[in-house]
């Protein structure tokens, strides 16, 4: 359906509509125009995709000089930023923990309870292989800038989660905006594309559903029919739109870096192979053709011939190697402006010191982290919307969930975890230190990040947990004595081990530091 495009718009364009609502009547022309647009994130898309599995521009590069030395080496940079952001980011499932909770009384037995159903939350969503399916999110997302992610009522009735979670492409799927301020979600699309070239299509949005059968050439969407117009039950739209900054992939702002490195890579191969291929010069003599096919196949001869007295034969090889010094200065520099402008780690040999922040910092890795906790923010909003979106859909399931139909947004926080066991002896000893200074057991395991599921994990420890706390409570010494003296009973001992309480050296400092009985008068 889609031809070879070589150029692709950089960032992927926000499909807007003026409609205040989808009704019956608008729907063709709202999805007819969106399509079209869509179109061209489409072209983009598909030249990224490409892009980062390898078929990259200097594989179509032509070579007019000795074209049959034309080596096109691929060093697919893009490939590796993808996997290094997306296992580092999401190579730990995103998990929902309680926001917040009081203990007092019957809130303290309703925190507990919202607990469980947190817990029974991230099960359901472990059931439909979350993590996994946030990977393959981030990867759509980290290549086109775009990705989507859909939640629908669960086929299978057997199962525990009454939802489905889907990963629809991108590349026939998108999502339409209103055009004002709020930019609210008003359709989402996704469609099939047949061997025969028509297209079903069905269309959400928040109060009806929509099948679609059309036709396209390649840059417009001919509507034939319109059926199947239900109710949506849900009330929300079901497919929700993730975006990084500029709508934009991780690598896209380098892609000319990288086609340059793939060059100077591809010349340098060609390089070696020429200075072994060197042309061999002949001046002042001849060969006969059976001779000439002796030499190098009789393709690498050059013969020439000096006019006047004093003619001299002279046969050498044209050889001229590149500088190898020089240009590996220039890779290096190329490397290091990709790995900045990307916030991806190096991995050469770190310099400074050998400690972890010091390691960090040279290496990139907290650069890293930087950005990761950019996408987490940029992850947050429409995180909820599926959470949002999973909810409704339990709440029209006729099974009781155990009050997990009660759950609201606001109970609600996502988490991300990430490097849970690097540097755990800190982390150990950070925990401790939170649960013996009073520090709820919940926020204590969220803060340090030990735990995949912190939710789960203090759900399994909470009652060792409290029982610590509160023997930590019962046995903290009562407030020292007034004037912040200690009150130790075996203060001013003589060296004898004699006094204590009833020491009269102790009386006579204890009334030495009793304020004056006449005010103004020094004693």
């Amino acid at each position: 359906m889609y031809a070879n495009y070589e150029k692709y718009q950089i960032g992927r364009t926000r499909l807007m509509t003026d409609e205040k609502e989808i009704t019956k009547k608008n729907i063709k022309a709202v999805v007819s125009k969106a399509f079209t647009e869509h179109q061209t994130n489409v072209m983009s898309e598909i030249y990224l995709f490409n892009y980062e599995r390898g078929d990259q521009p200097i594989l179509a590069r032509e070579k007019k000089i000795r074209s049959e030395i034309n080596t096109k080496v691929v060093e697919n940079r893009a490939s590796q930023i993808v996997d290094t952001h997306v296992g580092y980011c999401f190579s730990n499932p995103i998990t929902i923990v309680q926001r917040a909770k009081v203990e007092v009384g019957k809130e303290k037995e309703q925190g507990e309870k919202d607990d469980l159903k947190i817990s029974m939350l991230n099960k359901m969503m472990q059931e439909q292989a979350k993590g996994t399916k946030d990977i393959e999110l981030a990867r759509n997302l980290f290549i086109c800038g775009v990705g989507y992610q859909g939640v629908l009522p669960n086929r299978n009735k057997k199962r525990y989660s009454p939802f489905e979670i889907i990963v629809p492409n991108p590349m026939t799927t998108f999502v339409v905006y209103s055009n004002d301020a709020y930019r609210e979600p008003k359709l989402a699309c996704t469609y099939s594309i047949h061997n025969d070239g028509t297209i079903s299509l069905t269309a959400y949005s928040d109060k009806l559903c929509f099948s679609i059968d059309a036709k396209s050439n390649y840059d417009s969407l001919t509507i034939e029919k319109v059926e199947n117009i239900t109710p949506n039950v849900l009330g929300v739209i079901p497919i929700v739109e993730f975006t990084l900054n500029d709508r934009m992939g991780i690598f896209e702002k380098v892609m000319p870096i990288l086609d340059t490195i793939n060059i100077i890579d591809s010349d340098r191969v060609n390089d070696i192979i020429q200075h072994v291929q060197s042309l061999l010069w002949m001046h002042n003599c001849q060969v006969d053709g059976e001779g000439k096919k002796n030499l190098v196949d009789g393709d690498g001869v050059i013969m020439t011939k000096s006019n006047g007295d004093g003619k001299e034969a002279k046969i050498a090889y044209l050889a001229q190697t590149l500088d190898q010094t020089q240009i590996q200065h220039l890779v290096d520099h190329l490397l290091s402006q990709i790995e900045q402008i990307t916030a991806t780690p190096s991995w050469k040999e770190a310099s400074g010191g050998s400690t972890t922040g010091a390691m960090q910092l040279s290496n990139g890795w907290q650069c890293l982290e930087i950005f990761a906790k950019t996408v987490e923010q940029l992850f947050i909003e429409p995180e909820m919307k599926i959470i949002e979106i999973a909810t409704e859909i339990i709440k029209a399931d006729k099974r009781p969930y155990e009050g997990l139909k009660d759950i609201e947004l606001s109970d609600i926080e996502i988490r991300f975890c990430r490097t849970k066991t690097y540097d755990l002896v800190s982390k150990t000893n950070s925990l401790v230190s939170l649960i013996n200074a009073g520090v709820d057991g919940l926020t204590a395991f969220n803060t340090v990040g030990m735990f995949t599921d912190s939710q789960q994990a203090w759900c399994d420890s909470k009652d060792i947990i409290t029982k610590i706390q509160k023997k930590l409570a019962q046995d903290t010494p009562a407030p020292a004595a007034q004037n912040n003296m200690p009150n130790n009973p075996n203060a001013y001992k003589d060296d004898e081990g004699n006094g204590g309480e009833n020491n009269e050296k102790k009386d006579k400092t204890e009334e030495s530091m009793q304020p004056s009985k006449v005010a103004g008068v020094e004693e």
